[in-house]
């Protein structure tokens, strides 16, 4: 995701890329590398679920995640 310009672990990092995309936002959105970290996210988090204790499973996901782009 990060690769890709979806996550970012700074501000400055997202303004970066909404200034390389702006132009044409649509075209980095329904590129093929995009599409496919789209889809993947999706199959992983997309779909919601009545167990709530799947809550805290995802939020030490994405902090783990983060933690690891922030060493990159």
């Amino acid at each position: 995701m990060r690769k890709i310009g979806i996550l970012h672990n700074n501000p400055k990092s997202a303004a970066v890329h909404l200034m390389a995309i702006g132009d044409n936002p649509l075209e980095w959105w329904n590129d093929a590398e995009t599409k496919k970290v789209r889809l993947i996210f999706d199959n992983i988090c997309g779909a919601p679920s009545e167990d709530t204790s799947l809550d805290l499973e995802w939020s030490r996901f994405f902090k783990k995640m983060l933690k690891k782009s922030e060493k990159e």
